[in-house]
């Protein structure tokens, strides 16, 4: 089982995915300026071996909706 926490605000989207034991973060990402033409989408990938990759998307999302897949 995994655990995905989001935090939302007013022009921001934040999220982190936990493993079932909340030990280790598998995914944590923001997407930012929602609505902005400048968007970004930025997230943080750990793998089994504990290396983190980082990773950033420009994009613009017209809202909420369109920044949850």
């Amino acid at each position: 089982m995994k655990i995905l926490i989001i935090n939302t605000g007013s022009s921001s989207l934040k999220y982190t995915l936990f493993n079932d034991t909340l030990e280790t973060r598998l995914v944590t990402g923001a997407i930012e300026q929602i609505s902005e033409p400048q968007g970004q989408h930025s997230y943080t990938i750990t793998g089994v071996d504990g290396n983190s990759r980082i990773q950033k998307d420009y994009s613009y999302l017209s809202d909420h909706r369109m920044a949850l897949p």
